[in-house]
């Protein structure tokens, strides 16, 4: 909600810089006509500024911004549960072969030199799975 309210007031300071572009091509174009005489130059038509346009747009804008990081948060829970349970996995299997969890302070395998015992694997080594005790 505060992302599309963010949207709206960047869609108002848009609409205030619009305004101020919008004058001075007046401005400009006023004095293109004036001098047409002897230019041979034509005026032409100023584009007026858009205020619901803008802050529509900026709103949108804000949406899909506000959208997008509660997206990111949803994936970064989702990946911490998968961590879970790539530990809850990796300490099953350890307990399996006769090793103590990696949780533990006296952690065993590739990941014995690690602080605290713990990380998860970064790749399948067999060794975790005690695969290469002679089982």
């Amino acid at each position: 909600m505060w992302a599309a309210l963010a949207g709206v007031g960047m869609g108002a300071l848009k609409h205030r810089q619009e305004l101020k572009q919008a004058e001075r091509d007046r401005q400009t174009q006023s004095a293109i006509a004036a001098y047409s005489p002897w230019t041979g130059m034509q005026a032409s038509a100023v584009k007026e500024p858009d205020l619901m346009g803008n802050l529509m747009s900026g709103g949108a804008a804000g949406m899909g911004m506000g959208q997008n990081m509660a997206a990111a948060e949803g994936q970064e829970k989702m990946q911490g549960q998968q961590g879970r349970l790539v530990d809850a996995q990796t300490d099953y299997y350890n307990a399996k072969a006769g090793q103590q969890p990696q949780g533990s302070a006296g952690a065993v395998g590739a990941n014995a030199g690690l602080p605290g015992g713990y990380a998860r694997p970064g790749k399948f080594d067999g060794y975790n799975l005690g695969l290469n005790q002679g089982n």
